[in-house]
């Protein structure tokens, strides 16, 4: 009882392929199938509160940076211009400022010097990291596009 080659080739079990390897279109879809939004915010933010807040702080840096290269010259002028009027008026007693009064109306102490304010805006960046980088980022965008 011989066989032949067909008869073996028939009794013979199946090899089974090698597993492919998903390749790039496969690891995106498994990447974009794991990826949790509220998760990634929680790691980034700490929540949706302090995305929407970095998104505002955004918006606010894009229209400062656009609307300041759009009208700079304009505003520089009127700024310019308010403070010698200002200082004109103050100086020839029609305009009395009271700076101690004014500068706790802004919430700077009156005691306070450049060096205090400076520290206690850098203090404040660092608390709300993710709020500074959104609106600078913003601010970038938002020169560029204006």
């Amino acid at each position: 009882m011989c066989l032949d080659k067909g008869d073996r080739m028939e009794k013979m079990a199946p090899v089974p392929a090698p597993p492919k390897a998903p390749g790039l279109v496969g690891n995106i879809q498994k990447k974009v199938s794991g990826f949790n939004l509220e998760k990634w915010t929680e790691d980034i933010a700490g929540s949706s509160a302090h995305l929407l807040r970095a998104a505002m702080a955004f918006g606010a840096g894009f229209a400062v940076g656009f609307l300041f290269k759009k009208y700079f010259k304009t505003a520089l002028i009127a700024l310019i211009t308010a403070v010698i009027l200002i200082k004109f008026l103050e100086y020839n007693e029609i305009l009395s400022i009271q700076w101690p009064m004014l500068k706790q109306a802004v919430g700077v102490e009156t005691k306070a010097d450049f060096q205090h304010i400076i520290t206690g805006l850098v203090a404040w960046g660092k608390a709300h990291i993710v709020m500074c980088i959104a609106a600078v980022g913003g601010c970038v965008i938002g020169y560029r596009l204006g």
